[in-house]
């Protein structure tokens, strides 16, 4: 026989149903879970930590219109940016005292090719997460450069105090800028070709994959010249620069940054001293030897000039010895003209050949180091001197 619920119960029940269905208004609402970490950032910046890339980096990934502002600023003194990471910024507002002295270098071609996410953040660290797309699809990148110089200061020590007008973020000043002309290419370019004959009948096909060009700047053919005291045109475009922080910079940036997130350490790439640096220890090797030679010259010079006075002044003691029509001239006499004579003829040959020596290893000396030198003109009485050598 069933059991039969009073109307008390089943109106509980329904108490206890209805308060179960609907919320109650006074309710808490629930908070939203917090925003997952960003690690593909935090990854992107643990890249940049590659060690070549921090002080010479390239900048030939930099939109035409920073590119242009770089060259600019460049122009009327040295440029101080803020450099943290994977990114640069100029700070147009910002002057550092001092200008740069343009080095002239022998026409050099570069190319630099990136294949993988270490390579392509070691290379070109300011614009690496912009291309890490364009790499994976393309499998490769490709810059072509043709160096003719760079644009460097004498110094490569900056205090913040020396800093004038908006410098609250500078942390680094450019000492050093590489120019010439660029071709920023995405891809291999490659071509195939097959062929099928049967029986006289023959069909061929080929597939042809150009490359594509990202940026350039400049025109290689433009390249070239001799004895130039400033980029030329059409190839003085900005390919690398060198960031030097100012002077305790990095202690106070280390103390502040919190420990980054554990990763796989890239692999770090360090290939030595590169072409243009290499470059520029055998100029300055070449400069000093010159200069050495240039030195000696000169002071041999000066001792020939003694002895071409020496033997005026016994041919003069000789004249007077021997003044008068009826003086019979004896063999001392004669040893002193002698004497005289060729200590004239000497002097006069070392003068004029340790001058023009002299002045020929500092015009090759000049030239070394990239200077214009001065104009000479040598008389139409006097031989010339030709001196090779090769360092």
């Amino acid at each position: 026989m069933p059991r039969l619920r009073s109307p008390r119960t089943r109106a509980g029940a329904a108490v206890v149903a209805a308060s179960l269905t609907f919320p109650v208004g006074c309710a808490h609402k629930v908070a939203p879970p917090p925003p997952a970490p960003d690690y593909a950032a935090a990854t992107a910046q643990t890249k940049c930590g590659v060690r070549r890339s921090a002080d010479k980096p390239l900048v030939v990934e930099w939109p035409a219109a920073d590119r242009a502002a770089l060259e600019a600023r460049a122009r009327t003194g040295l440029v101080a940016v803020r450099y943290q990471g994977c990114e640069m910024e100029l700070l147009p507002g910002c002057d550092v005292g001092g200008e740069y002295e343009f080095l002239a270098l022998e026409r050099k071609q570069e190319r630099v090719t990136i294949h993988n996410e270490d390579e392509l953040y070691a290379r070109l660290p300011v614009g690496a997460a912009s291309l890490e797309g364009k790499l994976a699809r393309s499998g490769e990148l490709v810059v072509d450069m043709t160096i003719i110089g760079r644009k460097q200061s004498l110094r490569h020590v900056f205090e913040r105090s020396e800093l004038s007008g908006h410098c609250e973020n500078a942390t680094h000043v450019l000492t050093g800028l590489t120019v010439g002309a660029f071709s920023l290419l995405a891809g291999a370019s490659t071509q195939a070709k097959a062929s099928v004959g049967v029986a006289g009948v023959g069909a061929g096909g080929g597939v042809t994959r150009a490359q594509e060009v990202l940026a350039s700047d400049g025109d290689p053919t433009r390249c070239d010249g001799e004895h130039f005291e400033a980029p030329l045109p059409g190839c003085g475009a900005v390919l690398r620069v060198e960031a030097v922080p100012l002077a305790g910079h990095t202690a106070q940036a280390v103390a502040q940054t919190p420990a980054p997130m554990p990763t796989a350490a890239p692999a770090t790439v360090d290939e030595g001293p590169d072409e243009e640096e290499r470059e520029r220890i055998r100029a300055r090797r070449r400069a000093a030897v010159w200069r050495g030679v240039g030195i000696s010259s000169a002071v041999s010079s000066g001792a020939s000039l003694g002895v071409m006075i020496g033997g005026a002044v016994v041919l003069m003691q000789y004249n007077d010895d021997t003044f008068g029509i009826d003086y019979e001239e004896t063999a001392a006499d004669r040893s002193k003209r002698s004497l005289g004579t060729g200590l004239l003829i000497g002097g006069v040959t070392g003068f004029l050949g340790f001058g023009a020596l002299s002045i020929g290893a500092l015009r090759a000396s000049n030239r070394a180091r990239g200077l214009t030198n001065a104009s000479f003109t040598a008389s139409r009485e006097f031989t010339g001197l030709t001196l090779s050598g090769r360092f």
